[in-house]
């Protein structure tokens, strides 16, 4: 049991990592903060067109240099023009140059204290490094000048997620959803709900998720963590399925699969997924205690012994209890 929750919480921080972070595997597709991919719309329509700096490979970080450049040839000419220091903020942030990020940021806001868009970024970027106090203070400086800004609400309940405070989180999710319905706000109440060990209301959220997007593959592989849970392997098979498909590449999607599999019975099916999972993490304890139990229902004791092995001795702080009793159930001093 304990193995599952701890898949579910990872499938969901994941999730989370993923809609708030740019990519930072080489060769994977840079993408803006999601905040910022949103908000400058309500902020004014003369942006320069920023789609080309929004897929640039994280292994060629170096084709912002030009918007960069532009942007500081225009501050040069006008270093009092708020709205070219949100913009090459923009670009830092995006670049995930978060110290650059916040300096053009702030730039910005001593010229125009109610320039909202730059608290919102700003507010975003401390989120990322930890900074939440800082960060739920331009949330709440945003709310201040703009009440109905579901998108203040949407950060915030991001911090407070990330605090581990469910309840504030899922309050503003609540306010970001009244005032518009979006498949990731209710993939992120779903992880709050989650967190608070609701997996009832975290289904019904991941539902209407789905519902609204359904290619949203990392919400398919959270739901499919909570049917893991229920112990409806079939429904967890076919969401990790779908997950997969989509293109998710998390090993956890692999071993969350093969535990469905060994559910109902399917072996060879489980042990295959296990080290797929394996081969592109080396280090999932998860991937081996997974194993290691299909191993063991399968009378291959020497196998299993070994996988429960490396699975204590690379996780030993979630893996001793599991592990440990596993090898002392097949006579083995741990």
């Amino acid at each position: 049991m304990r193995a599952k929750v701890l898949l579910v919480h990872a499938v969901a921080a994941l999730a989370l990592m993923t809609a708030f972070s740019p990519g930072a595997v080489p060769g994977s597709v840079v993408r803006r903060p999601v905040l910022a991919d949103k908000y400058p719309t309500f902020a004014r329509d003369d942006r320069p067109d920023l789609t080309a700096e929004n897929q640039v490979p994280a292994s060629r970080p170096g084709l912002g240099a030009s918007l960069l450049s532009h942007y500081d040839n225009v501050i040069r000419r006008n270093p009092n023009d708020p709205k070219a220091l949100f913009d090459r903020g923009d670009i830092y942030h995006s670049r995930a140059e978060y110290d650059r990020a916040v300096a053009d940021y702030s730039a910005a806001l001593r010229l125009d204290p109610a320039y909202w868009p730059a608290l919102l970024a700003r507010g975003d970027v401390y989120r990322r490094t930890g900074d939440h106090v800082r960060a739920i203070a331009d949330f709440n400086n945003v709310m201040t000048i703009v009440p109905s800004n579901r998108l203040a609400y949407f950060g915030r309940g991001a911090t407070y997620y990330a605090e581990g405070d469910y309840d504030r989180a899922i309050a503003d999710y609540d306010e970001a959803l009244r005032l518009r319905a979006d498949s990731e706000v209710f993939r992120l109440r779903g992880d709050a709900y989650l967190g608070k060990g609701d997996n009832d209301r975290a289904l019904q959220d991941y539902n209407e998720s789905i519902r609204l997007e359904p290619g949203y593959g990392h919400v398919r592989l959270a739901r499919c963590g909570i049917y893991l849970d229920k112990h409806n392997w079939e429904r967890a098979i076919a969401d990790c399925s779908e997950a997969i498909k989509i293109g998710v590449k998390f090993p956890g999607a692999l071993v969350a699969r093969g535990r469905a599999y060994a559910g109902v019975g399917q072996y060879d099916r489980a042990i295959q997924d296990f080290d797929d999972a394996i081969r592109r993490d080396a280090n999932s304890a998860t991937a081996f205690m997974g194993r290691g139990e299909v191993h063991e229902k399968q009378g291959n004791r020497d196998r299993a012994v070994d996988d429960y092995r490396r699975a204590l001795a690379l996780d030993p702080q979630h893996m001793k209890s599991l592990a440990e009793t596993a090898l002392t159930r097949l006579g083995v001093v741990p």
